[in-house]
């Protein structure tokens, strides 16, 4: 495993141990900064505890959706090449 990553969240510094590079690491932390700094414009006067959980809470829903979204672009694309084969085997 490479040497930690050292990335700031919350004006707290942590040191992530991953096989990821340290652009993608740099990357993940600057969207969670993102979204904390969202939360803290709606939430001035929640605790840092109250704004993590509340950005994880966002991040969680966003990934859902996401899965969701795929899920049925997924099936809709299998529904579409199971009708494409159907047309090539009546062709054959």
């Amino acid at each position: 495993m490479k040497e930690p990553i050292q990335v700031s969240i919350l004006n707290q510094t942590f040191p992530v141990h991953t096989d990821a590079s340290a652009e993608h690491v740099q990357q993940v932390a600057k969207l969670i900064n993102k979204k904390v700094s969202e939360i803290q414009k709606h939430s001035k006067k929640a605790s840092s505890l109250h704004v993590a959980l509340l950005t994880c809470l966002n991040i969680a829903d966003e990934y859902l959706q996401l899965q969701n979204t795929k899920k049925k672009l997924q099936s809709l694309a299998d529904n579409k090449l199971s009708e494409l084969i159907e047309i090539v085997d009546l062709q054959l």
